[in-house]
């Protein structure tokens, strides 16, 4: 006689392979959730850099007025930024050091972003 459909041991193992590869799928998709968060600070951070730069050169701010440190609002977040002067090797040549970081954890930098600045 042929035996016919799964053993209760063959069924048992097959749910365990199955219950296995269900929590490693899970693990790796709330990894990618937690990182994707990460991605969105950094983005925020580097669009906060950006328009401090670009908020600085606006207002034609003079390169003795540095460094500088504030305060802002994006994204729904508060961040820290400074931006510090930094000497280079041209005398018509300043580079500018922006960093950005949560304002509840201003020792902890998300982005760090240089620019370069023509001396008038």
């Amino acid at each position: 006689m042929k035996q016919q459909g799964m053993t209760l041991i063959e069924v048992m193992i097959a749910l365990a392979i199955l219950a296995i590869a269900g929590l490693a799928v899970m693990k790796t998709s709330m990894e990618q959730v937690r990182h994707l968060d990460s991605l969105e600070e950094q983005q925020l951070a580097g669009w906060v850099a950006d328009n401090q730069l670009a908020e600085r050169r606006l207002r034609g701010v003079h390169p003795q007025m540095f460094p500088l440190r504030g305060e802002v609002t994006q994204g729904e977040r508060r961040w820290r930024w400074q931006i510090v002067r930094m000497a280079t090797s041209d005398a018509r040549l300043m580079a500018l050091q922006v960093t950005v970081s949560r304002a509840d954890s201003p020792a902890r930098p998300l982005i760090t972003l240089y620019s370069w600045w023509r001396m008038p």
